[in-house]
């Protein structure tokens, strides 16, 4: 093992080195005193190298192991806690990975690193402490990684074609993924459940026979996953949902979800959803299903020739919707029951099955500077609405009422 720290030292002052007992001009000073050194960690470096290691090497640059396993093993015998680091040449290592340590680890791979499950167990399992993966395929495993613990941290990192999912956590505080590729995995191709925050960057989860990307929170709204963010990324052609989130704060921005065999998008129970710059379209049924969220902001997002609604939004407090697109769907264009307040601005719902707007219950409803026209349904087709403002609005050459409003006293 290699040494980790420097042993705490005691040195023998002599008369020149007097060790002070305590502080300020004029105090006495005590000769023969033993003074104790701090512990000083080190960081723990291995290299692995499947064409030139050899696992009764000791693991240095020059003399590598040639499995990650013997490497990750050398690392959980260390007594003193500290972080570990493992370089892996490039090459394709036929592996399944099992990590125990509850130190920090970081696993990082030089050129083109391959990791192989051969078609049984997961790639790589983690059962606590933070782990860190850099510049790894993970395939052909049950999961790509299954992990438990503190934190998982992944940098271009791909997780295809396992039998389950390409990355699944459970109870981990943090998650972070950093461009990477989620697909052709034969269930999800991320799933998170009681993951404390999320965050995604220039993801892809395509292809997948379930889900895109599943996260999932047991317990009240928040009481696990404080927040969601997905920024950029491609989640289309999956077998259920491009994305399906819970989670007390769930933000989306930059995405696309497309062809998948149910909606683009499904969000259940949260505070608040924001859905920004993002395009959902050709999905079988919904764009976006919204379910049981306080708050929901969409801002010039685009709804298109999805097999039911654009956006189809269920118990919801308060919906703002700016700018975007919500046409020629199979059903309405917009689907609203709001509770409290619904303003719509800035939005063209042409061309829908259904209606172009088709809004319930809310108390409040202001509509401004939008096109509905061409719909098979109604343009505008309000009930049990409170009070409703609509200024600079088209809906013309729709098959039924131009505008229709209902309010029950």
């Amino acid at each position: 093992m290699m040494t980790r720290f420097f042993r705490s030292l005691t040195r023998q002052a002599t008369f020149g080195q007097l060790r002070r007992r305590s502080g300020g001009r004029g105090q006495s000073y005590q000769p023969g005193c033993v003074e104790a050194l701090e512990s000083r960690l080190l960081l723990t470096t291995f290299f692995v190298d499947a064409a030139l290691g050899n696992d009764a090497n000791a693991g240095t640059p020059l003399a590598p192991f040639a499995t990650i396993q013997r490497a990750v093993d050398e690392a959980d015998e260390g007594v003193t806690p500290g972080a570990d680091l493992i370089f892996v040449a490039a090459g394709t290592y036929n592996e399944n990975i099992t990590i125990d340590d509850t130190d920090p680890l970081t696993i990082i791979g030089n050129g083109v690193v391959t990791i192989d499950g051969g078609g049984g167990g997961d790639v790589i399992n983690t059962a606590q402490g933070s782990l860190t993966l850099r510049n790894l395929t993970l395939t052909n495993g049950e999961d790509g990684l299954d992990a438990l613990g503190d934190s998982v941290s992944l940098f271009q990192v791909d997780a295809t074609f396992n039998s389950d999912n390409g990355f699944e956590a459970t109870d981990v505080g943090q998650v972070s993924v950093w461009q990477g590729n989620f697909s052709d995995n034969g269930t999800d191709g991320i799933f998170l459940v009681d993951v404390g925050t999320v965050f995604l960057f220039a993801v892809d989860a395509e292809d997948n026979d379930q889900d895109g990307v599943d996260v999932e929170e047991f317990g009240g709204i928040g009481d696990n996953t404080t927040s969601v963010t997905v920024i950029q990324g491609n989640f289309s052609y999956n077998g259920d949902e491009g994305l399906e989130l819970e989670g007390e704060t769930i933000t989306v921005n930059g995405v696309r979800a497309h062809a998948n065999d149910d909606e683009g998008m499904e969000i259940d129970d949260a505070r608040t959803l924001n859905v920004i710059f993002s395009e959902f379209d050709g999905n079988d049924s919904d764009g976006v299903e919204v379910d049981d969220v306080d708050n929901v902001n969409v801002f010039f997002s685009t709804m298109t020739d999805n097999g039911s609604a654009g956006l189809d939004v269920d118990d919801v407090d308060r919906l703002v919707v700016t700018g975007g697109v919500y046409s020629d769907n199979s059903g309405d264009g917009l689907d609203l029951n709001v509770d409290v307040s619904a303003t719509i601005s800035l939005v063209r719902a042409n061309g829908n099955g259904g209606d172009g707007l088709d809004l319930h219950d809310a108390q409040r409803v202001t509509v401004l500077f939008s096109r509905f026209n061409g719909n098979s349904g109604d343009g505008i087709d309000l009930f049990d609405v409170g009070r409703a403002d609509l200024r600079f609005v088209t809906a013309r050459n729709n098959d039924f009422n131009r505008s229709e409003e209902h309010t029950s006293e």
